[in-house]
């Protein structure tokens, strides 16, 4: 079940948010360097913006290359399931009015997950629509070293989402940065399933069917040696996914 949740960013702002509950990781960070309703830029993020063990993690990066005077506001996976929904219900919730998104937004939405996952992204849905309308696809049984074998899903976003969303970013230029695409049969110390892959591959399509002002990044000179697990990048993957970024900033 999904509930509002508050953050203080300071004593006179409260972001909010609408999920289970706020992530307790290393990877939820917010920061700001002056009042939300005033920012030019908004960063959010899922998990692979944050690094703990590099100082030089993404949105690190771009934080230190923003035009000067340029007013930000990121946020770094403030929710376990941090997706397009959670940012389309985090700007309607807070009314933030950007000129400018910078997101990695996708790859959470469609990578296969078993069903408790599911709903904790599914739940997201009842803000301003309705999670009836969600499809939750099935996609292979997997077996896992620690669970067993598992039942893993995938959602899809229903149109009258993804119409409200490109309304919604409809004023603003949204830049995305894609999914690196990976060889399925490298080996990873945490295995991926086969649907992974494919998963991948329709995150990268829905971000480049949204049409709305954006301008969408794929990252076709990185190789799966540029990510230590198959999802966060190592710090070779991070300077080079951010070298394809920074003129733009």
């Amino acid at each position: 079940m999904c509930d509002l949740l508050k953050y203080y960013i300071n004593n006179e702002e409260i972001l909010l948010f609408y999920g289970n509950e706020l992530n307790s990781k290393h990877d939820f960070r917010i920061s700001n360097n002056g009042f939300i309703k005033d920012i030019d830029t908004l960063l959010f993020f899922d998990s692979r913006g944050v690094s703990r063990q590099f100082d030089n993690s993404l949105v690190d990066q771009v934080i230190r290359n923003l035009p000067e005077g340029c007013i930000y506001l990121l946020v770094s996976r403030p929710l376990e399931i941090t997706t397009w929904m959670t940012l389309y219900n985090f700007i309607r919730l807070n009314e933030i009015k950007p000129k400018r998104i910078i997101t990695n937004m996708g790859f959470v939405d469609f990578t296969p997950k078993k069903m408790s996952i599911i709903e904790k992204s599914v739940c997201q849905y009842d803000l301003y629509f309705d999670k009836r309308d969600a499809e939750i696809k099935f996609l292979e049984k997997y077996m896992t070293q620690n669970e067993g074998e598992l039942s893993l899903y995938q959602q899809m976003y229903p149109e009258k989402f993804n119409s409200s969303l490109m309304d919604l970013l409809s004023s603003c230029n949204t830049i995305i940065l894609n999914t690196p695409l990976l060889v399925s049969d490298y080996i990873f110390e945490s295995s991926r399933p086969t649907s992974f892959f494919e998963a991948v591959k329709k995150s990268n399509q829905f971000n480049c069917l949204l049409q709305m002002p954006k301008i969408v990044f794929d990252f076709n000179e990185f190789d799966n040696t540029e990510t230590y697990d198959g999802v966060h990048y190592t710090e070779k993957g991070n300077k080079l996914i951010f070298s394809y970024i920074q003129k733009y900033l």
